[in-house]
C-alpha cells in the first residue's frame, strides 16, 4: 500500500510540474486577476488634520478633473468616478445638512491595459473643511484582467476605496479626554 501511494505522489508531482510548465498557472493567475478586477490603495499624502475624523453631515464631491488630454484620460473615465462617488456614498444613507465635507479628485496619470501590461489610474484627492484641507490622498488604481480600457471598473473601484475611507473616518470612535 505505502509503494502505491508513493507512485500516486509521484505521478500527481509530475502532473502538477506539466501543467506549471506549459503556462496553466498563468492562465489560473489571469482568471483570478479577472474576477478580482481593479484593486485600489489609499496612500496619505501627509498626515490627515485632527478635524478629518469630524462627524460630517454630508460630503460634497466636486467633479473630477485632470489636465491631461482626453486622448491620455478619456472623460468616460471622470464622469464614471464622479457618478460611482455620489452613488456608494448615496448607499451609505448618511443625512445632509449641517458641517460638509468637499472632496475634490484631480487625476494625475492613466495608463490603459495594454496586452500584457496592467492598467493604472493615479489620482489625488483633497478634501477640505471650511476651506482649511484635513486630508490629502493618492489613490493608485490598478486592473490586470483581460478586459481592455474598462475605465468604469477603475473608477469604481477608486471611488470606493474613498467612499470606504470617509465612512471609517466617520466611524472611528472619538478619544475622550481623561480626567
Amino acid at each position: 500500500m505505502n509503494r502505491r501511494m508513493t507512485r500516486i505522489g509521484g505521478v500527481v508531482a509530475c502532473g502538477v510540474a506539466m501543467l506549471a510548465s506549459t503556462g496553466c498557472t498563468t492562465m489560473l493567475k489571469r482568471g483570478f486577476k479577472e474576477i478580482r478586477g481593479a484593486q485600489t490603495a489609499v496612500v496619505p499624502v501627509s498626515s490627515y488634520s485632527p478635524r478629518f475624523g469630524e462627524n460630517y453631515n454630508s460630503i460634497r464631491f466636486s467633479p473630477a478633473t485632470t489636465t491631461l488630454t482626453p486622448r491620455v484620460c478619456p472623460t468616460v473615465l471622470l464622469t464614471a468616478f464622479d457618478r460611482w462617488a455620489n452613488e456608494l456614498w448615496a448607499e451609505e444613507g448618511v443625512s445632509g445638512g449641517g458641517s460638509a465635507l468637499d472632496v475634490s479628485t484631480e487625476v494625475l496619470f492613466f495608463e490603459e491595459k495594454g496586452l500584457f501590461s496592467a492598467g493604472q489610474l493615479i489620482a489625488r484627492v483633497r478634501a477640505r473643511a471650511d476651506g482649511a484641507t484635513v486630508a490629502d490622498l493618492l489613490l493608485h488604481t490598478e486592473n490586470e484582467s483581460f478586459r481592455d480600457g474598462d475605465e468604469s471598473d477603475m473608477a469604481r473601484s477608486a471611488a470606493k476605496a474613498l467612499v470606504k475611507l470617509l465612512v471609517g473616518e466617520r466611524e472611528k470612535p472619538k478619544a475622550t479626554e481623561s480626567q
